[in-house]
């Protein structure tokens, strides 16, 4: 009796036993998704931080590419127009044939892109203030004249306000007429050179 007692106890313990590593089993597989979901939120937010450096520096550069961009656009325009510069002003000069048709005040297609080089500069002194002024050779009266250079004075006003964005109150218009001649009107080059549309723009401080 002693001995089936023994027998059957020992067959318990054995079930026991070999019930036992299923639990441990389920606990250790438990425990590895949970260590892996950790692992994998640690790379999605390592990622993320990698991820948002990247487009910082890629907006940093960006950055200097257009800045580059700018600065070489300024230096090529202030070559092409010949910028005269002073300790307070910046001062351009395009002739009038280069923007008009003789006796018109309509700007020609073709000076556009010389006018987008002065909108350059002018952006470069945004809070200066720009004086446009407008010369006429000496043919026809003074009258025709210094009603010619005004209206081509503000022909490059108004082109410049709304194709390089400059603010009207930033900008005064001067109308000379046949004064302020740089060379004989006695000439057609002489008449060409006075025959001229300036801009200037004060630097800051000025």
């Amino acid at each position: 009796m002693k001995t089936k007692l023994f027998t059957l106890m020992a067959a318990a313990t054995c079930l026991t036993m070999a019930g036992t590593p299923p639990v441990a089993s389920a606990q250790s597989d438990s425990i590895t998704e949970k260590e892996l979901e950790l692992k994998q939120k640690e790379i999605e937010l390592e990622k993320a931080k990698l991820d948002s450096q990247k487009a910082e520096q890629l907006a940093v550069e960006k950055a200097k590419v257009e800045l580059a961009e700018k600065e070489l656009e300024l230096a090529k325009a202030r070559q092409e127009l010949a910028v005269k510069e002073s300790a307070t002003q910046i001062q351009m000069q395009l002739s009038g044939d280069v923007l008009f048709d003789t006796n018109e005040a309509t700007i020609k297609p073709d000076a556009r892109e010389k006018l987008r080089q002065v909108g350059v500069i002018l952006a470069a002194y945004p809070e200066g203030a720009v004086v446009v002024t407008g010369y006429a050779d000496a043919r026809g009266s003074e009258a025709t004249n210094l009603q010619l250079s005004k209206d081509r004075a503000e022909a490059v006003k108004t082109y410049l306000m709304n194709q390089s964005g400059v603010k009207d109150e930033r900008v005064t218009v001067r109308a000379m007429g046949e004064d302020g001649a740089v060379a004989s009107n006695s000439t057609a080059e002489g008449r060409k050179m006075n025959r001229r549309v300036e801009i200037s723009v004060d630097k800051p401080g000025n």
